[in-house]
This record gives C-alpha cells, sequence and structure tokens, in this order.
C-alpha cells in the first residue's frame, strides 16, 4: 500500500536525556565512580552488563595481565587464572573453557568484560536489582575469609571532560547527537567511532558543546564505541569512551525505467561534476548557531513515491548510490514551504539532474534541500521561517513526474528526514 504524506511533521525528539544504557556498579554498599577516561559501564545488546577490567579489578584486588598475541585479558588472584578472550563467546578458568552468552570488547582504550561471568568463575557473588539498574558485588565472596577489604577506585579531577550520547534510538541514516561537557575551554576535541564516516564538528550552545554526527548507512547492526579524545597529542591528553548500539534497518528497492534519452542527458558525468560545483559547496559551510526552532514540518503534502536510503535500479542499472531524501509526487505548482528557520545557502535553475534547486542551512551542519521546483521565491542569503513559501513543486532535472525531492543532511552526507530531532539541543 502507498504512504500518503500529508501533515506529516518531523518531530525531532528530544535526545539530550541521560544514557538509555548506563549502569551503576556497588562493591558491598559502595557504590563505583566511573567517569570517561575509566569508561563507563554499560549493558550490551546480549541484555548483559559489561564493565571496564581495570578499574574493577584492581578494586578488588586481583592482578591483571594482557596478552597482545592471543588479545586475552588475564585475571588472577591466589590460585584462580581467568582468561578472557576479547570477542570470543567464553571464558578460560585455569584451563577450562567456560561457555558465555557474550564477548569482552575493547571500545576506544578500554577493555570492557562480562562482569558476572568473570566474577563467578571467582567464587564472587554477584547479584542484579533491575529497578535502579545496578550490580552488587559481595567482596567477601571475593576474598574468602583473608580479611581483605576492597580500595575502590576514583575519577581523576584533572580528568574533566566528558560526554553524553544523547540519542536513544540509533539506525543507519540516522543523526547520532553527543552533548559534551565539563570541558576547560582551552582543550581540544576529536571525536571517532567506525558507525560514522563523516568528519566531526563540535558546536558551542549555552554551556555545552554540541556534536551532530550521521551514521553510515552501511554501519553494521550491534554494538559500538565512541571515543571522545581530549587535547590528542598534548601532554594531558586522554579519552572518554561511551557505548551505544545500532538497531537493524531494512531499506527498500525501487526499479525506475525512463527513455533513454532522459537518462543520458541527465544520469551523465557533465551532470555529475556540475552537482559536485554547485550543489555540494552550498551545504560546505554552516553557521555555528542554531537556527531551528522547535520542530520541523513537511515541506509539502503528497503521495511518497520514492523513500530515504532505497536502492534504485535505473533501467535494471543500479544507481551508485542510495537516494538521498524522500520524492513526495503532488501537482505542478504546489507550494513548498520552509520545514524550519533557515539561512538559504543556494537557488540554482536549470540543474541537469536536481533541476531548479534550493539548499537551506539550518546552522550546526544542519542542511535541507529541494529539487525539481518550477519556481523559486527566495535568492542567496535570505533568511526564511517556518512555514514561508520558498517554491513550487515541479519537474525539472531528471524526473519522470511532478515531485519534490526533499533532503536533509549533515553537511553533505544525508539522513533520514523522518527522524525525530524537535528540540534537538532546546
Amino acid at each position: 500500500m502507498k504512504r500518503k504524506i500529508a501533515a506529516l511533521t518531523v518531530a525531532f525528539m528530544t535526545i539530550f536525556s541521560s544514557n538509555a544504557y548506563a549502569v551503576d556498579i556497588n562493591i558491598d554498599d559502595t557504590k563505583m565512580e566511573f567517569c570517561g577516561h575509566t569508561g563507563i559501564p554499560f549493558i550490551d545488546s546480549h541484555n548483559r552488563t559489561q564493565v571496564p577490567l581495570r578499574i574493577v579489578m584492581e578494586s578488588l584486588g586481583a592482578e591483571i595481565d594482557w596478552n597482545q598475541n592471543t588479545q586475552t585479558v588475564i585475571v588472577q588472584k591466589d590460585d584462580i587464572m581467568v582468561e578472557v578472550p576479547i570477542g570470543k563467546y567464553y571464558i578460560i578458568k585455569n584451563g577450562q573453557q567456560i561457555p558465555n552468552d557474550t564477548a569482552a570488547i575493547i571500545r576506544g582504550s578500554r577493555t570492557f568484560i562480562p562482569i558476572r561471568a568473570v566474577l563467578e568463575a571467582f567464587g564472587t557473588e554477584v547479584e542484579w536489582e533491575n529497578e535502579t539498574q545496578t550490580v552488587t558485588i559481595d567482596s567477601q565472596s571475593f576474598y574468602g575469609n583473608d580479611g581483605k577489604t576492597p580500595t575502590i577506585g576514583v575519577c581523576l579531577e584533572s580528568h574533566p571532560g566528558d560526554f553524553t550520547i544523547t540519542t536513544q534510538e540509533n539506525y543507519p541514516g540516522n543523526i547520532l547527537a553527543l552533548k559534551i561537557d565539563k570541558r576547560n575551554e582551552e582543550d581540544t576535541v576529536s571525536i571517532y567511532t567506525d558507525a560514522v564516516k563523516a568528519e566531526e564538528k563540535v558546536f558551542v550552545h549555552g554551556n555545552d558543546y554540541i556534536a551532530l554526527l550521521p551514521i553510515d548507512l552501511y554501519a553494521a547492526t550491534g554494538d559500538h564505541g565512541l571515543t571522545v579524545t581530549f587535547n590528542q597529542g598534548e601532554d594531558d591528553e586522554y579519552s572518554v569512551t561511551r557505548n551505544f548500539i545500532v538497531n537493524d534497518k531494512m531499506f527498500k528497492t525501487q526499479y525506475l525505467f525512463v527513455s533513454e534519452s532522459l537518462n543520458q542527458s541527465n544520469r551523465n558525468d557533465e551532470a555529475n561534476k556540475e552537482f559536485v560545483e554547485v550543489v555540494k559547496p552550498a551545504r560546505t559551510i554552516s553557521v555555528p548557531q542554531k537556527l531551528w526552532e522547535g520542530e520541523f514540518i513537511m515541506p509539502t503534502s503528497g503521495r511518497l513515491t520514492t523513500d530515504f536510503a532505497q536502492i534504485r535500479f535505473v533501467n535494471n542499472e543500479i544507481s551508485s548510490s542510495r537516494h538521498s531524501g524522500i520524492d513526495i509526487a503532488t501537482l505542478s505548482g504546489t507550494a513548498v514551504v520552509a520545514p524550519n528557520r533557515g539561512t538559504v545557502t543556494l537557488a540554482a535553475p536549470g540543474l541537469l539532474s536536481t533541476g531548479n534547486t534550493i539548499v537551506m542551512d539550518h546552522g550546526m551542519g544542519l542542511f535541507t534541500s529541494y529539487y525539481h521546483l518550477s519556481a523559486m521565491n527566495v535568492n542567496v542569503g535570505d533568511v526564511v521561517n517556518k512555514g514561508d513559501v520558498i517554491g513550487a513543486v515541479g519537474s525539472t532535472g531528471f524526473s519522470t513526474g511532478p515531485h519534490l525531492h526533499y533532503a536533509v543532511s549533515i553537511y553533505n552526507t544525508y539522513v533520514n528526514p523522518y527522524q525525530p530531532v524537535a528540540g534537538i539541543i532546546d
């Protein structure tokens, strides 16, 4: 069944909330303190608690070693040795392999271990309180009768930087948002995750530092680490790593048949060169302030004919890229309105591929684009408000009928136009 797009709004969810996967670790009645440079405990995609190895096990007095050749953590206390190979669904206690339903991982510069499996190999009592998301470790069951007590590791005040992953449901093609705080003004910041291929940029908003990252369409489903490195290359360099899950998402496939004359005149090297030289530069420089206000609205109403990131075949030949936005079919001349406040960075007539084209900057690297228009009511530099008419639906460029191609991007990396991003920073 074909979907209708009427007064559909891009409601942009409030994303500055607590990390959905964080947990607390108590040793006896004492809550352990974690921060960015120690690593933060989290619940992985197998619903198992992963904790930063060194601070927890050394608090209990265990000795830690690392075998680089086998990528194995070695935890030893008295006559018990537990080997935890990275990425393997088992641990080894005194030479005996014990299966486990999740695996130890390395995120950034920190090693995380499935805490229950490792501690129970030492005969330690471990309890889980679901309501408070808390793991409680009985230290006496770890130490036995030797009278020792734990020495709880703490965070260092010299490492004030920290961050929160504020988007709670992350999919390929969505925006991954961060709030970076407790940062010295002169600190530098770099961000890395294998789920994002685009260059990151950090913006100041109030007392916070904000980063909006486009999750790659081909990002693997499952756990990913995200590392923020403060003062990279300096003597006081340190890293903060948190983890998030990229959820599985299926994308549709479309078969489009057009005349050879249209195909050859609008999908060729000349059209590609024009797009690179005209459209892409309009999405390379963004004002550092947030221009948008509240929720985004759809720029027009009509029938959805091609979805975001759809895999498209044209005359049985697969397109070299995924569909960059959504196509909304409606009558030629139907008004196209600004989905939110922004500044026009491109109003180009007659482009071979995209036809009459408008690009708008909404600040902090967030852009919207409008292709195939029959008319354009704005000029470069115009500041428009939500709901202002900026043009009209048409069929210019590579088009088989009247429709609006609407795209949202972080700079030149396209993202899901439906993702709730209202109040993304508010």
